[in-house]
């Protein structure tokens, strides 16, 4: 049934996202390379087929089809991602995680116009934690050279978020200053993202 394709994948979508990636050159996120890559590739397509059958015996329940949504954009198939995307917020237009995953997608598609727009949306409505959403509707600003808007959206962050903060927020806000001409206060943000992520210099 649709439920029990929805559970048997509902597990493994955390441990995929925990995968490392395998950058190959290739659009988008490869991680087929590897053995454990290929194993992960068949659970991917496991998935797709399973949310399929699930979204043919129920065409109207969102579920499956954000799913395999999600499992579309896991594999760098970005046009069928949207795709299910797209129909889920025809379902739901006010779903915060849908509006998420589809302006990641877009983000990821070299689409940052696009995808503000959903990052926007989904601020709109309110959601609980806004922090992440700023942050993502930042690296859109950032690709369009908009860095008085990232910065805007990064300090956002800052005010929302009052716990530890990643080595990439100040990396990404690191870079709407040095795009402003802010190089001092740049440096200093560069230098905390390097406190906390050697990896970076």
């Amino acid at each position: 049934c649709a439920w029990h394709c929805h559970e048997r994948h509902r597990q493994c979508r955390g441990s995929l996202m925990e995968l490392p990636t395998v950058d190959c050159g290739c659009t988008g996120n490869c991680r087929f390379q590897s053995q454990s890559g290929r194993e992960n590739m068949q659970w991917l397509t496991l998935g797709i087929q399973d949310f399929s059958t699930a979204i043919r015996l129920d065409p109207h329940n969102s579920v499956p089809l954000r799913e395999r949504g999600y499992l579309y954009l896991r594999c760098g198939l970005f046009s069928a991602g949207r795709e299910d995307f797209s129909a889920c917020l025809k379902l739901h237009p006010g779903d915060v995680d849908v509006l998420l995953d589809r302006g990641r997608l877009l983000l990821q598609m070299g689409l940052p116009e696009q995808a503000v727009e959903d990052f926007s949306s989904a601020l709109s409505l309110q959601p609980e934690d806004p922090s992440p959403i700023f942050h993502l509707r930042a690296q859109c600003f950032l690709q369009q050279d908009r860095y008085d808007d990232a910065l805007r959206d990064l300090d956002s962050v800052f005010t929302v978020c009052h716990g530890l903060h990643s080595a990439i927020l100040y990396f990404d806000r690191g870079l709407a200053k040095e795009g402003l001409g802010v190089l001092k206060d740049a440096i200093c943000d560069y230098s905390r993202a390097i406190e906390r992520d050697d990896s970076l210099l």
